[in-house]
């Protein structure tokens, strides 16, 4: 609703959302029901608080933005000629626009549980740093990438058919190394998902993990040492596949408001599905 300036979604007591609260007439529930202070405040204090009547009206204003929102999308995407009633998400809507517009490869979108599951493993998010503790007045500088996903889609990519070698001497090829390693350095570059509660660590020490290559290069360049190489899963081609497709909708994301809004989730949604 934000996003593409339609009617304003209502605040809502969520934490009050219960069989037993179905019928209640009376004071406005405590802030500690809401999901912020703000939205406690836009509420009237002054009247009776029916929660059922209200619920109703919250949810014909979600309707009403969804209504909205779809008639935007549907202008949006008429050039793709994607029927919009087949399509239940962000990450569906995208993909069946770059197969039907971008697919120049002729990518295949199969599943193989076990390749899939093997690349996950090398798949560990976002790093932040935060150095040192700031002094009174003192300023703080913050550094982010703008369009991180858009970036990164205009690299190479691996697809097509693949294979598995287990008697791999050195790290040449673009691919996912699963490597025993060691690493003492100041900033750590390789990760791990720690065994208790799998929070994302970046550690020195003895080491097993799946990393692609461009990891690895970048954690030998820094001094880190590679032990052994225990299988290297290397594909059939690796090129430019997304390179038109973020182009183009970087193109209509100059065009502001919603057209922005719309090629960040289309582009974001992509490289996530």
């Amino acid at each position: 609703a934000k996003s593409f300036n339609l009617d304003e979604k209502m605040p809502f007591p969520y934490k009050f959302s219960n069989r037993n609260n179905l019928e209640y007439v009376g004071v406005l529930p405590s802030v500690k029901y809401f999901n912020s202070y703000d939205e406690w405040l836009k509420m009237n204090k002054n009247s009776l608080f029916n929660f059922k009547e209200y619920s109703l009206l919250y949810c014909e204003r979600d309707v009403l933005i969804t209504i909205k929102f779809v008639k935007i999308l549907k202008e949006l995407i008429k050039k793709f000629n994607i029927n919009i009633d087949k399509v239940y998400s962000a990450p569906s809507l995208s993909l069946k626009i770059f197969i039907k517009k971008f697919n120049n490869d002729k990518i295949k979108f199969r599943h193989n549980f076990l390749l899939d599951k093997f690349i996950r493993k090398a798949y560990f998010g976002g790093r932040c740093e935060i150095y040192g503790n700031p002094k009174p007045n003192e300023y703080i500088y913050h550094f982010d990438f703008p369009g991180m996903y858009g970036l990164t889609m205009l690299q190479k990519f691996p697809y097509g058919k693949y294979k598995i070698h287990s008697n791999v001497t050195k790290i040449d090829k673009p691919g996912f190394y699963t490597i025993d390693f060691y690493s003492n350095m100041n900033l750590p570059i390789l990760p791990h998902h720690r065994l208790l509660d799998k929070k994302l660590m970046f550690t020195n020490g003895h080491i097993t993990g799946t990393f692609w290559f461009e990891e690895i290069h970048l954690f030998i360049e820094n001094g880190g040492t590679i032990k052994k190489i225990i299988h290297f899963v290397e594909f059939e081609k690796y090129d430019f596949i997304f390179k038109d497709f973020i182009e183009y909708f970087e193109e209509i994301r100059k065009k502001g408001s919603e057209y922005k809004t719309f090629s960040k989730l289309i582009v974001n949604s992509l490289y996530g599905r």
